[in-house]
């Protein structure tokens, strides 16, 4: 047996070297790879998993990288799921529309660097519009809840999260192409698969998202949309954190604020909630938004208050039906307030 054995032991072993001779080059090359990526997710870390991250990280990319458009809308998800790039487009004479929205996390600040970035690039811009939901401005906002957000879009650069983990992001994004990012949770999965996927739908939807989730309760086919309930009133009143946050705004907008008009509005919400407590409490806490971010008063764009319940998600965010019915409601205003195109259009 000893025989077999070492004549087997020193095939193994020729084979071992021819395998070494032949392939320790593509070795060495994938090590050198890994080492650079490793190093490259250190040194520069990507966004973290997550369909948030995802929207936000592609945003900015998108705000360093968009070419000339004619009209920008800006500001958090509300926007994002309610405004229809490709309808407003159609609407205004064929003017082009692109939009850098986000998450809410991202904050009036982060809304305003977005624009800065485009802007800063000696990109032309016809307008720019900035679609905020007034409770984000109503409420205190818990930096402890997800503050890296902001930070991303402010410092250009996420966090570290540790070797392991930029070294897993920079493998799956430089080497796999974005394929092993894990499952969006909940109702984005399932039309959006992972963030690799809803990056690629928001860049070809021009910025914007179609919200997937559920739609609230409505009115029963056939009759008039919630006519019988008297709507929820709300106490339109700007927080002492929501005033703080335009501040930090209008000083990262002053540089452009005389460049290009830039205009803001309120997104809707459901109609069972679109009452006020004082009339015309929405529209004094959009006019103060407004003078905060030091714009002429006309910047304030009125649009529709609210849309049918069941053409809302949640009380922030329009589906599909609203998003919709939203945008060819307010093409018109926006037309009104940009005036006819340019020549040659």
């Amino acid at each position: 047996m000893a025989g077999p054995l070492r004549v087997g032991l020193a095939s193994l072993g020729q084979l071992l070297r021819w395998v070494c001779a032949r392939l320790w080059l593509a070795a060495a090359l994938c090590a050198l790879w890994i080492a650079a990526l490793a190093l490259l997710g250190l040194t520069r870390p990507l966004a973290p998993y997550g369909g948030d991250h995802a929207i936000v990280d592609e945003q900015i990319l998108r705000s360093r990288a968009l070419g000339a458009t004619d009209v920008l809308l800006l500001g958090d998800s509300s926007g994002l799921t309610a405004v229809d790039p490709v309808v407003l487009s159609r609407e205004l004479g064929g003017r082009s529309c692109e939009m850098l929205s986000v998450i809410g996390p991202v904050r009036p600040p982060g809304y305003a660097r977005l624009l800065r970035n485009y802007l800063d690039r000696g990109m032309p811009l016809e307008a720019a519009i900035f679609v905020l939901h007034p409770f984000a401005l109503m409420h205190a906002y818990d930096e402890s809840r997800d503050g890296s957000t902001l930070a991303a879009v402010l410092e250009d650069r996420w966090p570290s999260e540790g070797f392991a983990g930029d070294l897993r992001c920079a493998l799956n994004r430089h080497l796999f192409a974005g394929l092993l990012e894990e499952p969006l949770a909940g109702s984005f999965g399932v039309p959006y698969g992972n963030g690799r996927e809803l990056r690629r739908a928001l860049s070809e939807a021009h910025g914007s998202v179609v919200h997937p989730g559920k739609p609230l309760p409505g009115a029963a086919p056939g009759s008039e949309p919630n006519a019988a309930a008297e709507p929820a009133a709300i106490d339109y009143r700007l927080s002492d954190d929501g005033r703080r946050s335009l501040e930090h705004m209008r000083d990262i907008l002053a540089p452009v604020r005389g460049k290009v008009p830039i205009f803001v509005a309120f997104a809707p919400v459901p109609a069972s909630i679109a009452g006020e407590k004082e009339a015309g409490a929405r529209s004094r806490l959009l006019r103060e938004v407004v003078r905060i971010l030091g714009l002429p008063p006309e910047r304030a764009l009125e649009l529709p208050a609210s849309l049918p319940d069941e053409q809302m998600v949640d009380p922030t965010h329009a589906a599909a039906p609203g998003r919709a019915a939203f945008s060819a409601r307010i093409a018109p205003l926006l037309q009104r307030v940009l005036g006819p195109p340019p020549l040659g259009r």
